[in-house]
């Protein structure tokens, strides 16, 4: 098994840059996505970039977040909606002033907190923080439900984000994987 030691192993096996944050006035997080015309910006009107001819707002992805020091930060999987734009947006919602919802309450997005405030920390250190990803091809099966039978789109993202996982060998941290990854492994099952 060829392993990922950095950014450019990415890279040569197909991810691609998706998204670049940006620091907005009074020091909060943006994201500049891929368009259509291989730009980088935030305007919503602009067509969504593709990867390997699947937009960003559709699919299953797996990602990495990086930083223009070389390093890989944190690995995982976008399996929403929304695609790879739906994951990343998620990280918006740990700006400090959502840390309760409307009843006061504390939000359940500690990883999106975490990871915005580390973003902002590196973007206020005149680091570049960018997003790579890949599409993870979509098969499908079929399924009895119920007496019907159904040709479904298997759920294949959590083994690509396992594999991913298991190839990464960085030399800059203690177990070889990113820092921002807390789990021993990349999903519970």
């Amino acid at each position: 098994m060829k392993q990922i030691h950095t950014i450019q192993d990415l890279l040569d096996m197909g991810f691609k840059v998706v998204s670049k944050a940006y620091l907005k006035e009074n020091n909060l997080l943006g994201f500049k996505h891929l368009k259509i015309n291989n730009q980088f910006n935030s305007s919503r009107k602009d067509l969504i970039g593709e990867v390997l001819n699947t937009k960003l707002n559709t699919g299953k992805w797996v990602y990495a977040i990086v930083s223009s020091n070389g390093e890989i930060l944190k690995t995982g999987k976008a399996e929403c909606k929304g695609g790879i734009t739906g994951r990343l947006g998620s990280y918006l919602s740990g700006n400090p002033k959502y840390n309760e919802n409307d009843s006061g309450k504390p939000t359940n997005a500690s990883t999106n907190r975490r990871a915005y405030k580390a973003i902002v920390d590196l973007l206020n250190q005149n680091l570049e923080v960018e997003f790579l990803a890949y599409p993870v091809p979509v098969e499908y099966k079929e399924e009895k439900i119920w007496d019907v039978t159904k040709i479904v789109p298997k759920q294949n993202v959590q083994q690509f984000e396992q594999v991913l996982y298991e190839k990464l060998n960085l030399s800059y941290t203690l177990n070889g994987k990113p820092k921002w990854n807390r789990e021993n492994k990349a999903f519970k099952s």
